[in-house]
């Protein structure tokens, strides 16, 4: 294959040019990316580097890799989700919690995917009447967006899904869409790409749709019913006994 003949050559250069592993590394990424190569050989490469050998060089966006927030060095979910929503031709949210901050962190990056056409579903819960009638309110505002509830079960899902293409990209772990979990939260949450004949993918898009077949559509209507059993909730956490 063309990329082992690429990593061979890169290894003779090493040698001639006493390269360390992180500018040989380096050096490998910046071969592979500029040079067109089958998309499943370039997954498999990044995959051999995340879980067979952290020197084989790869392309360091396809590697399976762990998404954390440490803000000290400039590393957090947030941007990690704004990078695949801004090359992505598709994506899906599923997850339990929205907060009016954490639209607002993403705001421009769902604006800019409205003003391309690109479309996204998101699926999220009335689960403990947590999520906010007025950040629900604001998911409507996006054309690009299908939006649905899930009410059926205990719904505590965390789960970013976006594809291109040529592959996929799955985001899950602990990170609900609140500010917080994207940006400060000490939270874990593993990236990994994957071709659309992926078992994983496959698993992951099947369980989605059958989620989504299950979910009431959000609408106005169904804020204003929600908003009754949401005010009656914050004001049992408050304290607050019913009047007689």
């Amino acid at each position: 294959m063309k990329s082992h003949f690429m990593r061979e050559k890169l290894v003779e250069q090493r040698g001639q040019k006493k390269m360390s592993n992180w500018e040989f590394m380096q050096a490998a990424a910046k071969q592979l990316v500029s040079t067109p190569e089958n998309v499943k050989e370039r997954v498999i490469d990044a995959a051999t580097t995340s879980f067979i050998d952290y020197q084989y060089p790869s392309e360091e966006n396809l590697r399976p890799k762990l998404l954390y927030n440490d803000t000290r060095r400039g590393n957090t979910v947030l941007a990690n989700l704004e990078n695949e929503l801004v090359n992505c031709q598709g994506f899906w949210f599923s997850v339990a919690f929205i907060t009016k901050s954490g639209l607002i962190v993403l705001k421009d990056a769902l604006r800019e995917l409205e003003l391309r056409g690109i479309k996204g579903k998101i699926l999220t819960t009335d689960y403990l009447q947590f999520n906010d009638p007025a950040a629900l309110r604001e998911l409507l505002w996006f054309e690009n967006l299908e939006v649905k509830i899930f009410t059926e079960e205990q719904f505590h899902t965390k789960g970013y899904m976006f594809w291109d293409s040529e592959k996929y990209t799955f985001v899950v772990g602990s990170s609900n869409l609140t500010q917080t979990a994207l940006k400060a939260n000490k939270e874990w949450n593993l990236k990994v790409t994957s071709l659309n004949q992926g078992e994983l993918i496959y698993e992951t898009n099947h369980e989605f749709e059958l989620m989504w077949s299950q979910a009431q559509i959000l609408n106005e209507g169904w804020i204003r019913e929600y908003e009754v059993s949401y005010k009656e909730s914050k004001k049992i956490e408050r304290g607050i006994k019913y009047p007689e």
